[in-house]
């Protein structure tokens, strides 16, 4: 009966050991292999007693025109296109099928209350005493997409 939980329970850490070794793989091919785009931002708050120094950030494209999200919708991709000045504008949403051109790029969103977009990387973590400071200079989060929309906060400017 012993060695029969033993077997389970060898199962399951080498369950988890796989699905963790697995995201990490992704991230870090995402890290290599990612498109670097750069999106304005609005940063919203610098500390968390338990996290220590960080800054929320709130993307221009978290908050994309009036009736472009469709209601009921809870996973969206939006298309982004690249302005004058190298940063990353909303363009539309995606659709299935839909033909991006050659600047354009994709990122994952989920809907939240109000039609705000969240896409994973609302928070960046500083070294204690910096968040204030941060907060105050940085204008830009540059950001990692694979080609499917999944994004990767890499640094602010």
């Amino acid at each position: 009966m012993k060695s029969k939980n033993r077997k389970w329970l060898m199962i399951v850490v080498l369950l988890q050991a796989l699905l963790l070794g697995g995201t990490v793989s992704m991230k870090e091919n995402l890290l290599r292999t990612g498109q670097t785009v750069k999106l304005e931002l609005v940063p919203i708050d610098p500390r968390s007693l338990m996290q220590g120094d960080y800054v929320r950030l709130n993307y221009k494209i978290s908050t994309p025109p009036k009736g472009t999200i469709p209601d009921g919708r809870y996973k969206v991709k939006l298309v982004l296109s690249k302005d004058e000045n190298g940063i990353h504008q909303f363009k539309s949403l995606y659709e299935k099928g839909m033909e991006l051109g050659i600047e354009d790029v994709l990122i994952t969103s989920w809907v939240r209350r109000g039609g705000r977009l969240v896409f994973g990387i609302e928070s960046f973590f500083v070294p204690e005493n910096t968040g204030l400071e941060l907060e105050r200079t940085a204008k830009y989060g540059i950001v990692k997409l694979s080609s499917t929309g999944d994004a990767l906060l890499v640094d602010l400017d």
